[in-house]
């Protein structure tokens, strides 16, 4: 087993997001693959972001949040080509972007638990732009299931977990230990998973790299540096010193190789 160093990325921000990928009904399937994106031929349309409920709707706050997204979407250092996949991709946000930045060599996977988020992952898999990487939409049946079971061995070059999963013992270690070995298998030798906490969530970063230690990650140490938000802030809703310490670190693994 390779024994595994982490990465501690010290955000100077919170980024106001929710978990997307914890709770769900029981449904397994592959939507927006290539000639899946639904009745018919797709439309050319624009391709606006879609809206996300994880970004506050009040001008300040959302202001620093989608400036917080685009340092960690800079962070990633996603090159043309590229096969990245989210988890927990809610309304496609990184998901839209990520496609843009790989260009029509690369491909994004995007996996969520909630049927309204696979609904929104379909519609932005659906559009038709030549210059945007083609887009795989999963819908996992639990919240231990990746989506991702039939893909190949190192199949990807970058993940991104973004407040979509909270280790924090509500499934056993077991479980979550072969979870990540599961996500781990499709990270190509190099590759990075890029994990971010909510605040809300009852684990501590060392408890977290634990987990992805056993499951055979490991790391190099990255400093990144984000917008604050603005002085009392009614939207930031990490108060608690422990939250907003919490939702100041991000923990970047590599897949060993």
């Amino acid at each position: 087993m390779h024994r595994a160093a982490f990465c501690v990325v010290v955000w100077t921000s919170v980024l106001g997001f929710a978990v997307a990928c914890e709770r769900g009904p029981d449904v397994h399937e592959v939507v927006g693959s290539e000639g899946s994106a639904g009745e018919g031929s797709p439309v050319q349309v624009p391709a606006p972001p879609l809206p996300d409920p994880r970004i506050a709707e009040s001008g300040d706050h959302a202001e620093m949040i989608e400036r917080a997204r685009e340092r960690l979407l800079e962070h990633a250092q996603l090159e043309p080509g590229m096969r990245v996949a989210e988890i927990g991709a809610s309304r496609g946000w990184f998901v839209d972007r990520a496609a843009l930045a790989l260009g029509p060599a690369g491909v994004v996977y995007a996996t969520d638990i909630d049927p309204a988020a696979v609904v929104a992952l379909r519609e932005l898999a659906g559009r038709v732009n030549p210059d945007r990487a083609r887009v795989e939409v999963r819908a996992c049946a639990h919240e231990r299931d990746t989506g991702l079971s039939d893909v190949p061995d190192q199949s990807f070059d970058r993940m991104l977990m973004i407040d979509s999963l909270c280790f924090d013992g509500r499934s056993s270690r077991e479980r979550d230990v072969a979870y990540l070995r599961e996500l781990l298998r499709t990270l190509a030798p190099g590759g990075r998973l890029i994990h971010h906490m909510d605040c809300a969530c009852e684990a501590t970063p060392e408890a977290v790299t634990g987990l992805f230690e056993e499951a055979g990650f490991g790391a190099a140490l990255e400093l990144v540096e984000l917008p604050q938000p603005p002085p009392g802030d009614p939207a930031w809703t990490c108060r608690s010193p422990t939250q907003r310490e919490r939702h100041g670190v991000v923990l970047s693994f590599t897949a060993p190789g």
